[in-house]
């Protein structure tokens, strides 16, 4: 699910226990383990920038997913969203935390986003997000994030929003050259330096046949 800030450690989920997630070290070094709270199963979960603690998105079965903040060294676990929103996450990989610790972007699944102090604290709703946007990564620190805006299923704008004034900006565009056999792309994947993004395209390739002499 993604690596810490230093990147000496990765978070997994064990897709046998939903209940459990792994940390595992890049180098040397020995794993260990998470439990989610009672009752929860792991959905995704995010680093935060200490590397002492997670932010994790977990359910019981027949509810809403629910935000919370766990201590690595203790598993101690403190529920900071509401159920029904959490914190924004696409093909089991969570945005991460704002650079300075302070905030994540949460969502009700519905095309709304708000910005959710992790001390504590009413979430701001981003009015500047339209239907169809997503949010992709924190940008300049802890003032903007880049978001992407699809006009077609094969083409994607990546705009930088300053979330203090609302303004943005075209970021970057990408369609793919070949768009052979090709379904849709991925939400977009970009490093917290803004330096590299990345793509994925699904295709679904078929085989025509011509059947002659039906009988």
């Amino acid at each position: 699910m993604g690596f810490s800030f230093d990147g000496k450690w990765a978070l997994a989920l064990d897709p046998v226990h939903l209940d459990h997630l792994r940390i595992i070290p890049t180098g040397v070094g020995e794993s260990s383990s998470l439990s989610a709270p009672p009752g929860l199963n792991y959905i995704v979960g995010t680093w935060m920038p200490d590397g002492k603690q997670i932010l994790v998105v977990a359910s019981a079965a027949g509810h809403a997913p629910v935000t919370y903040l766990q201590d690595i060294p203790s598993g101690a676990a403190h529920q900071i969203t509401h159920e029904g929103q959490y914190a924004v996450f696409s093909h089991d990989v969570a945005m991460s935390v704002s650079p300075d610790g302070q905030y994540f972007l949460t969502t009700d699944g519905g095309n709304h986003y708000w910005i959710q102090p992790i001390g504590g604290g009413e979430p701001t709703e981003i009015k500047s997000l339209v239907e169809g946007d997503f949010p992709l990564q924190w940008h300049n620190g802890s003032q903007n994030i880049f978001f992407e805006r699809r006009g077609s299923l094969d083409a994607i704008d990546i705009y930088d929003l300053n979330l203090t004034n609302g303004q943005q900006k075209l970021w970057t565009h990408f369609s793919p050259t070949d768009k052979t056999a090709m379904v849709t792309m991925r939400h977009a994947l970009i490093t917290p330096d803004g330096a590299h993004s990345l793509y994925a395209v699904q295709r679904i390739y078929s085989t025509l046949f011509v059947a002659k002499n039906i009988r």
